[in-house]
Order: C-alpha cells, then sequence, then structure tokens
C-alpha cells in the first residue's frame, strides 16, 4: 500500500463508521404487516411492551392534566393539598379505621377554619372523596358560605365542593362567570364538566354559550379537555355539536381532538344531525380504526331515512373492503342497521369465494334474525 493512498483509505474508514453510527442510533420503522398475518409468541410480547410504554405515556400525561386542586400553584395551595393529601390518603386507607374516622373529623372541621390553609385543605378533601348523602345538605350550607370569600381561590374551591356533593340551579349563574373569565389550559375539563353538572346536563342556552366560548379558536385551551368535560349532557345544542364537527374535521383522524369527540360525545347525540351521521360513515370507509365502535355510534339517535342510507353505504363498504377486520366491523354494524331489503345482497356476500368463515358465518346469523323480524 503506498504512502499516497493511505489518507484516503482513511477517510473511507470514518465515512463507514459515520454511516453505522447513523444507522445504529436510528430508530427503524416499524415493518408493514398485512391484515392476515400470524404472530408469533415473540411478536405478541413484543407488541405488549410497546402497548405498556404507550399506556405508561398516556399516564404520566393525564397526571400533569389534573384538576387545580391537585396541582398547588403557589404556598397556600402547596401547604392546603399537603393536608389535605394526608387526610385523603387516611380516610382512603381501610387498615387504620380509626385514623380513618379522625381524618374524616377534621377535614370537616377544618370547613369552618379561620387558617385559609387548612380552610382550603378542607374544601378540597370535601371536593375528592364525597360524603354520605345524608351529610350533603348540611355541608352544602358550610360550603355557600365562602362563595364569596375574599381569597378568590377558597372561593373557587367552595363553589366546585359544592357542585360535587349537591348541585344547586344558582351554581349554574357562577360557573357561567368563571368560564367566560380566563382560565388555563388545564382548568378548562374541570369548569366545563362543574357547569354541565350543576345544569343537570342541559347543554343549551347561557350553557351553550359557555361551552362554545371554551371551544372558541385562538385560544390555549386544549379543545378535547373541554370535549371531556362535557360528556354527561343530556340534552346537547346543535350550535355545539355543529362547532364539534367543525374542530373534528379540520384536524387529523388521530389528533386529540378527534379522538376524545368520538370515544367521549358521538355516541351519546341523540337525535344525531345527517352531518355527524356522514362523518361516522365517512370514518368507517376509510377501513381504519375501531370500526365496530364507530358501528356502534349508529344504534341510537338516528332517524328511519338515516338508517336506510347509512344501511346501504355500509354494505357496499362491506361489500368491497379488502381488510378482514374492518368487513366484520361493517358486517356488525349491519346487524343493527339492515331490513329485510338487505337479505338478498347479504347472501351474495355470503356466497362470495374466498370471504373468510367468520364474515360467512356472521351474515348467516344477520340474515336469520332478519327472516324471524
Amino acid at each position: 500500500m503506498s504512502r499516497e493512498s493511505l489518507p484516503w483509505i482513511l477517510l473511507a474508514v470514518l465515512a463507514v463508521g459515520w454511516v453505522a453510527t447513523l444507522l445504529v442510533g436510528r430508530e427503524e420503522p416499524a415493518p408493514a404487516v398485512s391484515a392476515d398475518a400470524h404472530y408469533s409468541p415473540a411478536d405478541i410480547a413484543r407488541m405488549q411492551k410497546q402497548i405498556d410504554a404507550l399506556q405508561a405515556e398516556l399516564e404520566a400525561r393525564n397526571a400533569a392534566r389534573r384538576p387545580r386542586a391537585e396541582r398547588p400553584a403557589h404556598p397556600l395551595q402547596a401547604a392546603a393539598y399537603a393536608k389535605a393529601k394526608a387526610w385523603m390518603d387516611a380516610m382512603r386507607s381501610v387498615k387504620d379505621p380509626a385514623a380513618a374516622a379522625t381524618a374524616e373529623r377534621a377535614s370537616k372541621s377544618a370547613i369552618q377554619s379561620k387558617d385559609p390553609a387548612e380552610l382550603l385543605a378542607g374544601l378540597i378533601t370535601v371536593r375528592w372523596v364525597e360524603p354520605p348523602e345524608a351529610e350533603r345538605a348540611a355541608l352544602r350550607r358550610q360550603l355557600e358560605a365562602h362563595f364569596d370569600h375574599r381569597d378568590p381561590l377558597i372561593a373557587r374551591a367552595a363553589l366546585e365542593a359544592a357542585t360535587v356533593i349537591k348541585p344547586k340551579p344558582g351554581d349554574v349563574e357562577r360557573w357561567l362567570v368563571v368560564a367566560r373569565g380566563a382560565l388555563p389550559r388545564g382548568e378548562a375539563e374541570t369548569v366545563a364538566q362543574l357547569l354541565v353538572k350543576a345544569a343537570e346536563g342541559q347543554v343549551t342556552g347561557a350553557v351553550a354559550e359557555a361551552i362554545l366560548h371554551l371551544l372558541r379558536d385562538r385560544t390555549s385551551i386544549k379543545k378535547a379537555f373541554v370535549m371531556r368535560g362535557i360528556q354527561r349532557f343530556k340534552v346537547l345544542d346543535p350550535r355545539v355539536e355543529s362547532r364539534l364537527l367543525d374542530i373534528v374535521q379540520s384536524v387529523d383522524p388521530q389528533d386529540y381532538d378527534s379522538a376524545y369527540f368520538f370515544h367521549f360525545l358521538a355516541a351519546r347525540i341523540d337525535p344525531k344531525s345527517d352531518r355527524l351521521v356522514d362523518l361516522i360513515l365517512d370514518r368507517a370507509a376509510d377501513g381504519k380504526g375501531d370500526i365496530a365502535s364507530l358501528m356502534r355510534m349508529l344504534r341510537r339517535g338516528i332517524s328511519e331515512r338515516q338508517r336506510m342510507r347509512a344501511a346501504e353505504q355500509v354494505l357496499g363498504y362491506a361489500m368491497t373492503a379488502m381488510n378482514p377486520s374492518a368487513r366484520l366491523g361493517l358486517l356488525r354494524g349491519m346487524s343493527v342497521l339492515a331490513d329485510a331489503s338487505h337479505i338478498e345482497d347479504l347472501e351474495k356476500l355470503a356466497a362470495r369465494d374466498g370471504l373468510d368463515a367468520a364474515a360467512v358465518a356472521l351474515i348467516h346469523e344477520i340474515v336469520r334474525s332478519l327472516k324471524r323480524r
């Protein structure tokens, strides 16, 4: 080897090492897996490990989003929470009934304390460890005495506790004031939840206006939190439904806003607008995600006209679906949407060459059920 070639050889070695470092440090993308793939025990164990890691990450994120009472923001709240946590831990323990009873008495006595930290600790405890029904009316009266406390932190904690243990119609006006004010992004869920609770699930009128205010654009509030907060609604103003659909249709299907809407709200909306039914059908047509869950959303809140239209579309999707799992989900939807007019097409689908046995069995079950009606 000549002396002249040595620098070039060294450069080549360094280049190979650099490329190898990049490859080793780079996370390889997951290989594409067909829907018909069979997984070995090792594959399943690896996937379960990945799921566990994602679950742990999600739990960590949720822990960071807990209500303000669990996330001290200044010294008074920090001291109050430390005391409240000690009481709550003792009250929830089954190992030492005497200590639990002592903590319960101390927390209830604190509601009348003149010490701000102790008072706040008592309010936090009542809010998170709900008292027996027989004690709620008397506790509610004690809490009301703090609604106009000079310290807004204490006034807010008293309103939260009162709304949780025994809401009254007058709480709505107070929560409307809170909802229209400046809120840290982490508080939107709590405010929406307690406003809806105070309104007995009626998201209409002024309550709907307040929810629309929380769902407005150009705000730091995460809209998914508001969606989770209003999940106990009984009646939903059409304007709120329309705004929710605007949000969902403007984001990626995997976005939190979209996921929370379908998980917490879509199935509960009754009656469903044509726009919502179309959105559910469009997501089903993609053949991605949990098709069976989407189909369950069509079990309630749709008109006869919507049912007939949905049945035609879902049957068409099932006939062209390439993914066996997606096809099964669509067929489970047909078990609710189909009527006697679909028997012939279902039987043709069942007779198709190459159709998997699970789909054939489900179609036969649907057809038998339709013939018995």
